[in-house]
């Protein structure tokens, strides 16, 4: 049986789908379109592939404005899930980031074990400050980081990731995941929800205790 949040996410999946090319509600017209990112039907179809990626040495900030490593973070000897938002989205970033908040609910204690990393595609607006903002409405816990940095750096990783665009509005809803440093990454294109990331979460071997 689905939980709550999992039965608002596919119910606002649905949504995000029927509303795809049509206007926006009359509420939001006097919204700035540049932070409009209207959904492509494509989106509905989830793909799963797997992935060697070279994460770049970049450094980033998080919601504190302190620096952060970008690569010793993701070469973590534990599970690592990565996303790409940005504040200002309307649209699939809420859906991606209210899907890590449910896994991080549906584990518990255990989300421990998991590191979560959420990358802005906006630095310009999304200052730490800004992004700390956006971040407490989903109550990440202390494993969940929320970073921002220079453009430069971001556009880099997201190459580095084959996630980028030059219009923040077209940025695809990916989510990738690996078991640990060394691992391919597992990447999810289109809305997943987060009863498969779960399920892929779980099935992942666990590096042994100490090991490299």
């Amino acid at each position: 049986m689905k939980s709550t949040h999992e039965a608002l996410f596919s119910f606002a999946v649905a949504l995000l789908l029927m509303g795809s090319g049509r206007e926006a509600p009359a509420q939001d017209a006097a919204m700035d379109h540049t932070h409009m990112h209207h959904a492509a039907p494509a989106e509905s179809a989830m793909v799963r592939s797997e992935h060697e990626y070279f994460e770049p040495d970049a450094m980033l900030k998080d919601t504190q404005g302190r620096n952060v490593a970008l690569r010793p973070l993701l070469e973590a000897n534990q599970p690592v899930m990565i996303d790409f938002i940005y504040t200002s989205c309307t649209a699939v970033c809420p859906l991606l980031t209210e899907t890590f908040a449910e896994v991080q609910r549906q584990l518990g204690p255990d989300a421990s074990g998991l590191r979560m990393v959420s990358i802005s595609i906006d630095p310009e607006f999304d200052t730490p400050k800004v992004l700390a903002a956006y971040a407490q409405n989903f109550h990440p816990g202390a494993q969940w980081r929320f970073l921002t940095g220079n453009p430069s750096d971001i556009a880099e990783i997201q190459r580095a990731f084959d996630a980028f665009k030059a219009n923040k509005m077209d940025h695809q809803a990916i989510i990738l995941i690996r078991a640990s440093k060394g691992k391919p990454w597992v990447r999810f294109e289109g809305l997943v929800s987060p009863a498969v990331l779960l399920a892929e979460y779980r099935a992942m071997p666990r590096p042994a205790p100490g090991s490299e």
